[in-house]
Order: C-alpha cells, then structure tokens, then sequence
C-alpha cells in the first residue's frame, strides 16, 4: 500500500491513511478500468476512464459503468494523483472543499 500512496501528491497523502486504501481495495473485487482519453497539460493531465463493475459493459447485463476524470499533478519530474481515485472514498475532503 505505501508504493501506491507514493502515487498521491503530498496533499493527498495527508488526507489518506493506507489503512484507508487497504479497506477500498477490498470494496469491489470485480472491476476493470479502460483509459479513454487523457489530455496533458504543462503541470496537469486528465485522465477520463470507464470503470466497468461486476461485469460492466456486458451484454448480459449484471453489471455497470462509471465513468471518472483522474486529475495528476506534475511533481518532481513524476505525475501524481490529485484526488482519491475510484473506489477510494474513505478520504476525508480537503479543507474548504467539504463532501
């Protein structure tokens, strides 16, 4: 769990423990994530994926999609993730953002 936290900004870091992503990891265990679009910016990109869950994008149903934008930071050279991504919602709220 502490490489996958080495993946969060500092900020983001602050406000997620990784007993936190131990416990959204173990949430949805039949999922798969397609990228399908990015847009790279100077110091940010966008990341839009389709999350498909139990069999999302099935043609017998049993399932759903999701769709999600994944913004990340350049820092240091590396990108890194801004906000808790899908299915971390554990997190609490950066200040003054609320939930």
């Amino acid at each position: 769990m502490e490489s996958a936290l080495a993946l969060f900004t500092p900020e983001l870091r602050s406000r997620c423990s990784a007993e936190e992503l131990w416990r959204s990891s173990l949430s949805e265990s039949d999922f798969s994530v397609r990228i399908r679009e990015t847009t790279e910016h100077e110091q940010v990109t966008e990341i839009n994926v389709r999350i498909a869950i139990g069999g999302g994008d099935s043609p017998f149903g049993g399932g759903h999609d999701v769709d999600r934008v994944m913004v990340l930071e350049r820092e240091d050279g590396e990108w890194r993730i801004t906000e808790p991504p899908w299915p971390l919602w554990w997190c609490p709220p950066a200040p003054g953002q609320g939930r």
